[in-house]
């Protein structure tokens, strides 16, 4: 797992990661100081995870909604 991108929020951590080799697949995790989400295999396209990312932490998406919100993003 290759961490991509990292932004703390208060005492939330989001983090973007890339696993695998061919194809290449993204997930994102969130963490504060009691709760921890993290959710693999979320798309094979970069933009469509950092979009996915880059909306969780705008929102400031807590662990336990995490995986709520990027399955009705997703779906």
């Amino acid at each position: 797992m290759k961490c991509l991108y990292e932004e703390k929020t208060g005492e939330t951590v989001y983090s973007l990661f890339e696993e695998g080799e061919t194809p290449k697949t993204y997930g994102i995790s969130v963490k504060d100081r009691n709760d921890l989400s993290e959710i693999h295999d979320i798309t094979t396209i970069y933009q469509k995870a950092y979009e996915i990312y880059e909306t969780l932490v705008r929102n400031t998406v807590s662990p336990l909604q995490t995986g709520y919100i990027i399955t009705d993003l997703i779906s």
